[in-house]
């Protein structure tokens, strides 16, 4: 186990500024798009009428580089995202406006969202129609609960009949992050919502655009271009975009992690995961995840390497060979299963203590989504990262066993 105490390096400052040179190649085409409301499933805010969404949504692909912003002039207050152990005893049940997304839709956070409806709070729960048959008696109870609860299912192609309290409303692609607009303020979940999930608080006025844009476009049936998808602040590189989120934990891999692990700056890399599927040859940004991890395996100072993930013998054949690698190449790598479920945190530390993480909702997988990731230095954000980690996930995993020779580990794509 380690540590959990706070990072009080003084170069926090500059590797945080060093974090907000990643943004390079980062891009969503246009500018943030407004949206309006919808009669049976309010958006989040109101706002300017959007465009009407086309017939069918165009497949989704990762989008294009672009010179990367001119960070900001200081970065932004460490305390501005903090993690928040009430937000299911207290945040939600006593909140009075609440919109939340997710994927798959826990116990928990029906348990907080029906007592805010039986108060009369406004809930609105986004969620992917793809997912509506593990979702549906989960939805049918939130809305039983008061006479203000309201649902949207978002879809890519098939899709149901609108009713007095759900609606049906085409994206771009499904979503997968879990972000929750409550009495104006923004949560983020990098799972499914769990009591045991480290959600926290972002007051970022840019992160909150960019949250409050994504949901709005899904609620009000617009989010159908990577424009529904923003990023947020330059200097912790807030992302609300799949691919884009995978480029930036890849550049933190690159330019943050390996060459403090080289030079010693930091002693330990640790990841964990849920969905994890990567081929290094498909020129994915999830590849470079991979890529950079059997990097990292192979340096001469042999970190120690923690890497959890859900059900590893059900990842595909080159995940399977990629992780293997990474104990082959370095005699300080432990690859662990954990089938909980995950947040997604990629992290280094030094002596135990963290020193800078990427984390997230995104999976390292192909499919792009609607999801969100981003970085920090924050000593007490890393601490409550880290404790999650050694707690929650670590201690609670079983070591996986692999035989074999090391191989080479390929080059990340831009």
């Amino acid at each position: 186990m380690h540590a959990d105490s706070m990072n009080t390096s003084t170069n926090n400052s500059t590797k945080l500024a060093r974090l907000a040179q990643l943004m390079a190649s980062v891009a969503l085409a246009g500018s943030l798009v407004a949206c309006g409301g919808d009669s049976s499933a309010p958006a989040p805010t109101p706002s300017a009428p959007a465009p009407t969404p086309p017939a069918s949504a165009p497949a989704p692909t990762p989008p294009a580089s672009a010179p990367a912003p001119t960070p900001p002039a200081s970065a932004p207050v460490a305390s501005q995202v903090t993690a928040v152990p009430d937000f299911f005893s207290n945040v939600i049940p006593n909140a009075s406006s609440i919109v939340v997304s997710a994927w798959d839709l826990s116990d928990d956070l029906d348990t907080a969202l029906e007592a805010a409806a039986a108060k009369g709070a406004s809930v609105t729960v986004i969620t992917p129609y793809s997912q509506h048959t593990s979702n549906d008696s989960d939805i049918a109870s939130i809305l039983g609960s008061g006479a203000n609860a309201r649902a949207v299912y978002e879809y890519t192609s098939s899709h149901g009949t609108d009713s007095a309290t759900i609606t049906y409303k085409q994206a771009l692609m499904d979503i997968h992050a879990k972000l929750a607009i409550v009495d104006g303020n923004v949560y983020m979940d990098g799972h499914n919502w769990f009591t045991t999930d480290l959600v926290v608080k972002d007051t970022d006025t840019t992160d909150i655009a960019a949250a409050q844009t994504v949901l709005n476009n899904i609620a009000a049936g617009t989010a159908t271009t990577l424009a529904s998808a923003p990023s947020g602040d330059a200097a912790t590189l807030f992302s609300t975009d799949k691919q884009v989120s995978l480029k930036n934990e890849s550049d933190f891999l690159q330019n943050v992690a390996i060459p403090d692990l080289a030079n010693g700056t930091a002693d330990e890399y640790d990841f964990i995961v849920e969905s994890y599927n990567v081929n290094p040859v498909s020129g994915n940004y999830n590849d470079n995840i991979g890529i950079s991890m059997c990097q990292i395996s192979q340096l001469s100072t042999k970190p120690k390497m923690h890497v959890v993930l859900e059900e590893e013998s059900g990842y595909n054949t080159n995940t399977r060979a990629l992780l293997q690698n990474l104990m082959f190449s370095d005699a300080n790598a432990d690859v662990r299963s954990n089938n909980n479920g995950h947040e997604k945190i990629s992290m280094i530390r030094k002596a135990g203590t963290p020193v800078a993480a990427w984390f997230g909702s995104s999976n390292a997988t192909t499919t792009d989504l609607f999801d969100w990731g981003m970085v920090t230095t924050d000593p007490t954000l890393l601490a409550a990262l880290a404790s999650y980690f050694d707690n929650t996930e670590f201690a609670n995993s079983t070591a996986i066993s692999g035989a074999g020779a090391a191989s080479t580990c390929g080059t990340v794509h831009p």
